[in-house]
């Protein structure tokens, strides 16, 4: 993040987020698993945005980002956008589309969402148990 902050002024940080967040804190109102999951992939097509923005900063820098480094950033931005967001029930909504989703649904794309949303959950659930 400090990189791409370096290279951007406060306003257009916070600003890039903003969809991602707004998106994100409706995913309470949709009532089905494929509309959550919908939900999520609009609030990562916003992630992916800054996402590139900083993995494209980082090409132009004489040090590369590895696959990994690229991905702990993705990670941290997602996590921040759950942060902000202060969804309701988090848990239920993950474990919602876990039951009636279906395996065929959660493959591919959607997989790989809900699997970096229960990870960035449960690393946030962790953070709070380690610090109260």
């Amino acid at each position: 993040f400090e990189q791409w902050r370096e290279k951007h002024d406060e306003g257009s940080f916070t600003a890039c987020f903003d969809g991602a967040v707004q998106i994100f804190q409706k995913i309470n109102e949709y009532l089905t698993p494929l509309n959550k999951l919908l939900c999520i992939q609009e609030a990562n097509g916003e992630i992916t945005q800054v996402w590139e923005a900083i993995e494209n900063k980082g090409r132009n820098s004489p040090v590369s980002s590895t696959a990994e480094e690229n991905q702990a950033v993705f990670t941290k931005i997602f996590s921040l956008v759950i942060v902000k967001s202060q969804v309701t029930n988090l848990c239920s909504e993950i474990q919602f589309i876990q039951d009636f989703a279906g395996t065929t649904l959660l493959t591919e794309e959607y997989g790989f969402l809900m699997t970096v949303l229960k990870d960035c959950y449960y690393q946030i659930l962790d953070i709070q148990r380690t610090s109260s």
